[in-house]
């Protein structure tokens, strides 16, 4: 087969798989890397009560490394939009995770309000995704449980619009 046949072949059979909107969602990536570390944290979790000290003191150090990970994803998706239902559904998990963290009084009172924005970021993020897929919920309800004028996500737009337009 030559290549220009080939091509049109993979063209025609890229044509007919069904656009899946998790393959674009970044949202979406960070939960699949979420999974990956969370399956890494409990296979490591097991070694920290190894009888062993060095080996349960590599998987203390490995743990607190994978801890850190899974906060810096959370956050990183905290400022994303998803772009399909499993990105949604991931900061709807993320927000649970912190809400739950911040009841539970393990999140330090110095990272409270980080959190907290977290919090908030996530849910306009999702809220503004549903929007996207159809949801309606009326114009004085949305406004009065998610004020588009405290949106976290359109404040820090503005503030990147700011700071661009200083160094312009």
């Amino acid at each position: 087969m030559s290549a220009a046949t080939e091509l049109r072949t993979n063209r025609r059979r890229a044509a007919t798989v069904p656009y899946r909107a998790e393959d674009r969602c970044p949202v979406a990536k960070l939960a699949k890397e979420y999974a990956g570390l969370v399956a890494a944290w409990t296979w490591v979790d097991e070694r920290t009560h190894s009888e062993d000290p060095s080996e349960a003191l590599r998987a203390a150090d490995l743990s607190k490394l994978i801890d850190d990970r899974l906060a810096s994803v959370a956050d990183q998706a905290s400022f994303l939009e998803a772009q399909s239902f499993t990105g949604a559904a991931f900061q709807v998990m993320i927000t649970r995770c912190t809400v739950n963290s911040i009841s539970a009084g393990v999140v330090s009172e110095a990272n409270r309000a980080d959190a907290e924005r977290c919090v908030d970021r996530c849910l306009y993020a999702v809220m503004s995704f549903l929007e996207t897929m159809g949801a309606d919920v009326g114009e004085v309800a949305r406004e009065y449980c998610m004020s588009r004028d405290i949106d976290p996500r359109a404040k820090v737009a503005q503030a990147i619009r700011e700071v661009s337009a200083d160094r312009e």
